[in-house]
């Protein structure tokens, strides 16, 4: 397994994996499973990946500004709804997604919790996690010989494989995924997959692609996809698919569906692609501030404090995961 790496946890995305499936309860049974589960996999990510420093990055959950002006519909299936709107199943309990009030009050004892571990936390308004993960792994860290780990399991981040020093750890699968994962699964180089997302669409984001089209089909039709030696893009995929189209007697349907969604395609490659385009010059300096004056701490009272404080009980996890997390002193 690595070790000494630099580790970056989209924590929106870790904390809804539990939020939504852990029914914990505090001793008053307000449910608490979406910080109790995040902490104990906290725990576990740094213990099995022993990284040199961790960074948690947060978000609000929804579209940044600057891609809504690019598309107003982006991630509009996402709209989150205000106050106390709680959904019950069939056995009587709350859905814990639907509570939308719970699920601000536990991110707050999360956080808070978190800001008395070793862990640098970071939030930076009207961005998503997305960009400031993309740019911690391509810029700010872009020279570090340090293996470099996303933890997430959204397929936005996999682009960032072209770096060959970088990698994501699936929290659902409890995998690590590098380049060779992704050209076998999905028949397209982490180098060119932004493009191929891009004819393909993403449901979770509200971004419809072209109808039919997938990375099966990609792969097939367009077999430089694979390529991790060169930057294909939106020109080159269309006049391919021209040219495909005059080489052959009866052309797919596919060539003729990609040509004719090329604003899609460009519309869509603007909001997937990763880097600092959706970042403005004064956030881009609040990330930075925040990593360089990042002073570690761990400290065990107040961290069991935070839990105590809202009648979550004491589990044998909480002591694993403080233990695993102030190993990262040492490193500082």
């Amino acid at each position: 397994m690595i070790s000494n790496s630099y580790v970056f946890i989209d924590g929106f995305n870790v904390f809804l994996r539990h939020f939504m499936v852990n029914e914990t309860v505090n001793a008053g049974g307000e449910l608490v499973g979406g910080m109790v589960g995040f902490v104990k996999a906290l725990g576990n990510i740094i213990s099995l990946l022993k990284p040199e420093r961790v960074f948690v990055i947060w978000e609000q959950g929804g579209a940044s500004p600057r891609r809504k002006h690019i598309y107003s519909e982006y991630k509009a299936n996402r709209a989150t709804s205000k106050g106390l709107q709680e959904v019950y199943r069939n056995d009587g309990k709350v859905i814990p997604s639907s509570n939308s009030k719970n699920k601000i009050y536990q991110l707050q004892l999360l956080t808070k919790a978190l800001g008395h571990l070793p862990v640098c936390q970071i939030y930076v308004q009207d961005t998503e996690a997305d960009d400031v993960v993309a740019y911690l792994v391509k810029r700010k860290f872009q020279t570090l010989t340090n293996t470099k780990i996303v933890v997430s399991n959204d397929k936005d981040f996999y682009q960032l494989l072209e770096d060959s020093n970088v990698r994501i750890y699936d929290p659902a699968k409890k995998i690590l995924i590098d380049q060779k994962y992704v050209m076998e699964n999905l028949g397209v180089s982490p180098r060119n997959i932004t493009l191929a997302r891009s004819v393909i669409g993403d449901n979770s984001d509200n971004l419809n692609g072209v109808p039919g089209i997938g990375f099966k089909t990609l792969a097939q039709r367009f077999p430089d996809f694979i390529r991790d030696d060169t930057d294909l893009n939106q020109d080159w995929l269309i006049e391919e698919a021209k040219q495909l189209m005059s080489n052959t007697k009866k052309p797919l349907k596919c060539f003729a569906d990609i040509i004719g969604h090329k604003d899609i395609i460009d519309r869509n490659w603007r909001l997937m692609y990763l880097d600092t385009n959706c970042l403005a010059s004064n956030q881009i300096s609040k990330i930075d501030f925040k990593v360089e004056n990042f002073q570690p701490t761990a400290n065990k009272l107040s961290f069991i404090k935070t839990f105590t404080g809202a009648d979550i009980p004491l589990t044998q996890d909480l002591d694993f995961t403080f233990s695993a997390a102030k190993t990262l002193i040492r490193e500082y």
